[in-house]
């Protein structure tokens, strides 16, 4: 690529002149090579731009010159200079090349007219009109053509007007920084690696870098990488894709859904995004590159409509597979008739035509991206630009499998299938106790570069975007880069925190909680959680709930696993919003109340004490619980879920059920004879209609979750 740059920055100064009407041509004396060897629709490097066109491998570039008949302003491709790569052999057209399409290995750069004009102006004070002396000058100046370039001292940057039109919004900066110094602000790298502006301000997005403005210009230390952004009132950072086609995007640009398959039980995988939750055949087991993944068995659909509303010509799906768990002619993934598919020897595309275009499969377990592309190629029914990259790197495609694919099948429609395809209902394609981690899907394609990153971080996706915010993990625990920790799990998502674990929170003193970052919006804290079938270790007239007292708040404890525990979060944390979450249902209970620490949410004096002595009539036990009966067998009349409360002090719970055998008017029905859930407790709690067993009503883990 080095190679590539200096070529490029040669034949800008030394191969173009300015035409009549100030667009730039290419001298008539240049000796051009075409045919064997050079780009299909272009030549190789003319002889009168270089003594040596050759790149790293030796091979001739290649030079794509743009036809001036397709003029549309300064924005508009110059001409291409390009490498065949490491195969020495030209995949990539100049059509492709100025469509914004690279193929195999090879390498491109695009140079555009405005590239060449600033080169040109570099350096120069009157090369075409006079310097103004400040960037509010440009409000006023009155351009005498279309095209003007006007120094500003101010700044030290170069402008353009590509209309002729007066006012500052009609200037573009197309210049990098000239050397001696400039008052206007720049790029520029903190101590910690991160880019923002010289001044310290922070830009709303990638985009408002490149974009600049008001004395800001995306000039000194610029290029792909690490930026922090501030879109929302929290600064984080992200990586800044800043040199592709799509310039100015990150990570989170076009993500459709990330499903980090982390959940230590039930058979849901949860979005990122909280769009795209579903219910899957599958089973927690050991992860790939996170601690949990999922074993799915079968086909399993998932709705994402934005892929068709959008029609996108490419669709990226990222996910770490477990080679050892998918045998030949299995479907990882697949639209109706379109789907990823293994052979014996590989993985490839497939089109319902009985053939698979792909690269050889890895053993073992390994990160996949699958670009899917719905356009055709020009010569053959393959598609334009279809990828695989297997551990960061993009693998030549070749036929595993059959015979040319069937074009019309590359549709995107509205269901992905985890585990087989939409095409038909033969099972021999779905997947069967195959391992998968951390998913995810963009109505985009993804770099190569913005690949490497995913596969290099050696982290989950989540990681990965947790780290770039500006965190660090250190052993296991994740805190500021300084070692400083933020008020609470939500403070660390609203600063761009991904992934779930261990964090160093700081409410008041600094103390470590395990946070949900990916479901319901991210931003919980567990504060709490009871072992199934103990029902007295934390029932809700102990010290646990009226003191705020620690329980098991250690690493052991921080996490899914089944056990009693009790945060210092619990008494000292402040949140407004609760979730109770049960390891025997998918669903969660939710409860938002005015800001205060759980301890004083779950109090005795915040508690309710109901006068109506049923409950709801007819109301069944459905949820955690399930059941019509109390443990003992009498049929349950009424009952209630609530959040702390009490049936007359009978039964009651800090979050879970109350239930009444006895029927209204029968002298007794003021009395609740069972309940359960978390904190439980009563003068009837774990007596006769419970069989005498505190446990009898706690079937499953439970955890509460504040926020």
């Amino acid at each position: 690529m080095r190679a590539i740059n200096l070529m490029a920055d040669t034949a800008i100064s030394l191969g173009y002149s300015e035409g009549f009407d100030g667009r730039p041509t290419l001298p008539g004396s240049l000796v051009y090579t075409v045919g064997t060897g050079a780009p299909a629709g272009g030549t190789l490097v003319p002889a009168g731009l270089v003594t040596n066109g050759k790149d790293g491998w030796g091979s001739s570039l290649g030079f794509c010159n743009y036809s001036s008949s397709n003029w549309n302003g300064w924005s508009t491709p110059l001409f291409a200079i390009l490498s065949p790569g490491t195969d020495q052999a030209y995949q990539t057209s100049c059509n492709d090349a100025f469509s914004g399409l690279r193929n195999g290995d090879d390498l491109v750069r695009i140079v555009t007219a405005a590239d060449w004009r600033a080169s040109a102006a570099k350096g120069k004070t009157d090369g075409y009109k006079p310097p103004l002396n400040l960037l509010s000058d440009l409000n006023t100046v009155t351009p005498s053509s279309k095209g003007e370039v006007r120094l500003v001292l101010e700044t030290k940057e170069v402008y353009i007007n590509p209309l002729g039109l007066p006012g500052s919004g009609n200037w573009q900066l197309i210049s990098g920084a000239i050397s001696g110094g400039s008052s206007g602000k720049f790029v520029k790298r903190d101590g910690r690696g991160m880019r923002k502006w010289s001044d310290g301000g922070i830009a709303a997005s990638c985009q408002g870098y490149l974009q600049g403005g008001s004395g800001y210009a995306y000039t000194g230390d610029i290029g792909d990488g690490l930026y922090w952004i501030n879109p929302a009132g929290t600064p984080y950072g992200v990586y800044c894709d800043m040199t592709t086609e799509m310039g100015g995007h990150t990570f989170y640009t076009d993500l459709v859904a990330y499903w980090p398959m982390d959940e230590a039980f039930g058979n849901y995988a949860y979005d990122l995004l909280g769009t795209h939750d579903f219910s899957l055949n599958s089973t927690p087991t050991t992860g790939i590159i996170s601690p949990i993944g999922k074993q799915i068995t079968g086909r399993n659909p998932v709705s994402i409509p934005e892929i068709v509303a959008a029609n996108p010509n490419q669709v990226t799906i990222s996910a770490w597979l477990d080679n050892g768990t998918f045998t030949a002619a299995q479907m990882p993934f697949g639209f109706y008739q379109w789907d990823v598919e293994t052979a014996s020897n590989g993985v490839g595309f497939n089109t319902g035509n009985s053939e698979i275009y792909g690269a050889t499969r890895s053993t073992g377990r390994h990160h996949y991206v699958f670009v899917f592309d719905r356009r055709p190629s020009t010569v053959s029914n393959f598609a334009m630009d279809e990828r695989i990259y297997i551990d960061g790197v993009r693998q030549p495609l070749a036929l595993l499998y059959g015979t040319q694919p069937y074009a019309p099948s590359r549709v995107w429609s509205s269901v992905l299938n985890f585990g087989g395809w939409g095409g038909n209902d033969d099972t021999q394609y779905w997947v069967s106790n195959s391992i998968y981690d951390d998913v995810a899907i963009w109505k985009r394609a993804l770099t190569d570069s913005e690949v490497s990153v995913l596969y290099n971080s050696r982290m989950s996706f989540g990681g990965m975007l947790t780290k770039q915010a500006g965190f660090v993990k250190t052993s296991g625990v994740w805190a500021g880069y300084d070692g400083g920790a933020l008020a609470s799990c939500q403070a660390y998502q609203l600063a761009g925190a991904r992934e779930n674990g261990l964090y160093l929170i700081n409410p008041s003193a600094p103390y470590t909680v395990f946070c949900d970052q990916t479901t319901d919006g991210g931003g919980w804290t567990l504060v709490m959680k009871q072992a199934a079938g103990d029902g007295a270790t934390l029932q809700g007239d102990t010290v646990y709930w009226s003191m705020g007292t620690t329980l098991n708040d250690t690493a052991a404890y921080q996490n899914l696993n089944d056990g009693n525990f009790v945060s210092r979060a619990f008494a000292t944390m402040t949140a407004s919003a609760y979730r109770l979450q049960a390891s025997n249902e998918a669903t969660r209970q939710f409860y938002n109340r005015s800001s205060s620490t759980p301890q004083v949410a779950f109090s005795d004096s915040a508690r309710t004490s109901y006068a109506d002595p049923y409950g709801f009539p007819g109301t069944v036990v459905n949820w955690f619980i399930r059941t019509t009966t109390y443990p003992n067998g009498q049929a349950i009349t009424a009952a209630r879920f609530g959040f702390n409360f009490t049936e007359n002090l009978m039964c009651g719970a800090r979050w879970g059920w109350a239930a009444n055998q006895d029927l209204q008017g029968s002298g007794n029905d003021a009395t609740h004879d069972s309940c359960g859930g978390l904190g439980a407790y009563g003068s009837q709690y774990g007596m006769g209609g419970m069989n005498y067993n505190k446990g009898a009503w706690q079937p499953a883990t439970l955890y509460l979750w504040a926020r």
